[in-house]
Parts: C-alpha cells; structure tokens; sequence
C-alpha cells in the first residue's frame, strides 16, 4: 500500500468544518458496483477506511444523521452545509468510511484494490499491478498485518472504554 503517512487536511464544501488525517488509511479500495457508481456520481466510488480516532476536527462541527436505509450507520455531516464527511457504522466499531473527495488534496490517497470489476464500465481501463476483484475481497489476506493490527488495537481500546 503506497499512502502517505498522516496529516491530510481537508474540509466540508462551504469551509466551515475542517479535519486533518492524524494517521495514514488502514486501507482504500475503488468500489465499481451500482450503487458506489450512483452515489459517487461516478464510474467508482473510493471507500477509504480510516480509524475513527485518526480524523480530527480541527474547525466547526458534525452532525451525526442515521441513514433512512440503515439505521445502525451514520453519516457525519458539516452542521453548517450538511457536507458528508464520513460514515460510521455500529457493526464495524472503530472504523470510519471517510469520503476522499472532501480533502484538500485527494491526489494524495492511492487506491489499494478495485472491487465488483465485473460491473465497472467497459471503456475503463485499471492499472496494472493494483489487485482487482469481480466482487468482494478478504480483509485478512490484502490489508497489511500492520493495519489489521491497529483496527484490533482500536477495537480493544474501544471495550476498555
């Protein structure tokens, strides 16, 4: 996996609300099913997998708002805008789905690995050497021992709370 190290910074469409990246994603995969495809508004949706604890608030403030279709998820939104931030869900303790477009520089996030290619636009062509999947993936054999170790860190230090 080739991503930087920390200290992204970014923030919601109007400015109000800003956050830095303490820590670099445990993992990010470019998701090419139907519904990534529409509510990216594009031809893949990127899933970045953060630790909850690693985004930082550095301005502003979120609103947690439970999804209509999934009332254990919830979307973390600017107050002001209602910009969408990142997800969470009460299932994945630990963990935050942040949304890699609301970076000041999203260049900087690589993608590790392109999931549902058997829907992905014909036209579109991946490159090479980055794992490509008809579906889904097994977390335990493509995340890095190291990050699968920092998710059970942050997990345990959750239940000790």
């Amino acid at each position: 996996m080739n991503q930087p190290q920390s200290n992204l910074e970014g923030s919601c469409a109007c400015g109000a609300t800003r956050f830095e990246l303490v820590d670099k994603p445990l993992f990010v995969h470019a998701c090419h099913c139907v519904k990534c495809q529409k509510a990216a508004g594009s031809v893949f949706g990127i899933t970045t997998f953060m630790l909850e604890k690693d985004i930082r608030l550095v301005s502003g403030s979120l609103d947690a708002e439970a999804l209509d279709d999934a009332p254990h998820r919830f979307r973390h939104v600017c107050t002001r805008c209602h910009d969408h931030i990142y997800t969470t869900a009460t299932n994945h303790p630990a963990t935050a789905l942040f949304r890699v477009g609301t970076l000041d520089d999203p260049r900087q996030i690589n993608i590790d690995a392109h999931i549902f290619t058997k829907r992905k636009r014909s036209w579109l062509t991946l490159p090479e050497g980055v794992p490509q999947f008809d579906e889904g993936y097994d977390r335990q054999k493509l995340w890095t021992a190291a990050n699968l170790k920092r998710l059970e860190d942050a997990i345990k230090e959750l239940d000790v709370q």
